[in-house]
């Protein structure tokens, strides 16, 4: 009989790394993929009487170059006290999918490895379908634009809100209507474009009910800034209502804490 205590190990491990058999299966079903074709490539050319060894060499080689992929923008983690955790996509394209290398906002649910793509676009954003997705109900087959309020969903069963709540800002914000999660566990996902606004208001991207003022992140270059109506503190140290932040900061006031969990070096399967 086999041990218990190895048995609920295995599954605890399994339960941690659920990425992970997916990843091998999206090995084995590249592998056997290109196998199949090889064979059937070979199979045909025999038929046709011509010497097919040099032709499926090369369509093996090109089958198994790596797709050149567009730029992909930085992610970082907001976590604010007694409201939840946000993942920041910084990046102007964003792919939706399963937990494996590559995607940006994955999510453990009945998808297609690279299932959607969301992107800016002008002062708005579009989704781009690549497997069965439906904006509020209507099968879309085609770049569609997006508004405030409508839902997503990818498969038969993911749905997720598009949010635009401030019309001073183009960052958008992602949530879940189903019961699937991201990985990692967030509360949100926010589409950062200029800036993202915490605070107690309905137009924040963040709303913190008990904040007693707004505090807003912001870029210049390549650099993550702050600024706040009330003085601040960065790592225990009093930065007065603006400071720039690194990842990993922790910044605090009267009535606020959070933390920003860097990601930088993350390779997308959390």
């Amino acid at each position: 009989m086999m041990n218990s205590d190895s048995t609920l190990g295995r599954n605890r491990e399994e339960t941690r790394k659920p990425w992970r058999m997916g990843y091998l299966a999206y090995l084995w079903d590249r592998t056997r993929g290109l196998k199949h074709h090889a064979r059937h490539t070979e199979a045909a050319d025999r038929l046709a009487g011509r010497n097919s060894g040099s032709q499926v060499k090369v369509e093996s080689m090109q089958a198994s170059s790596p797709v050149e992929q567009p730029a992909r923008g930085k992610r970082f983690v907001i976590w604010v006290d007694r409201v939840g955790g946000f993942l920041v996509c910084e990046g102007d394209e964003v792919s939706l999918g399963q937990p494996v290398p590559g995607v940006d906002i994955p999510i453990l649910g009945d998808l297609s490895r690279r299932h959607a793509t969301i992107r800016r676009s002008g002062e708005g954003y579009v989704i781009d379908p690549r497997r069965e997705t439906s904006l509020d109900g209507r099968l879309i087959t085609a770049t569609a634009a997006l508004c405030d309020g409508q839902m997503v969903k990818m498969g038969r069963a993911v749905a997720l809100y598009f949010r635009k709540p401030s019309p001073l800002s183009n960052t958008a914000r992602l949530e879940l209507a189903s019961r699937h999660r991201t990985q990692p566990p967030v509360d949100g996902v926010l589409l950062m474009a200029d800036c993202i606004i915490m605070g107690p208001g309905p137009q924040s991207h963040i709303v913190c009910p008990l904040w007693d003022q707004q505090v807003v992140l912001y870029r210049r270059e390549d650099q993550l800034y702050c600024r706040s109506a009330g003085p601040l503190a960065v790592d225990g140290v009093e930065v007065g209502t603006h400071a720039a932040l690194h990842r990993g900061a922790r910044v605090t006031a009267e009535s606020i804490t959070f933390v920003l969990e860097d990601l930088a070096n993350d390779t997308n399967v959390l």
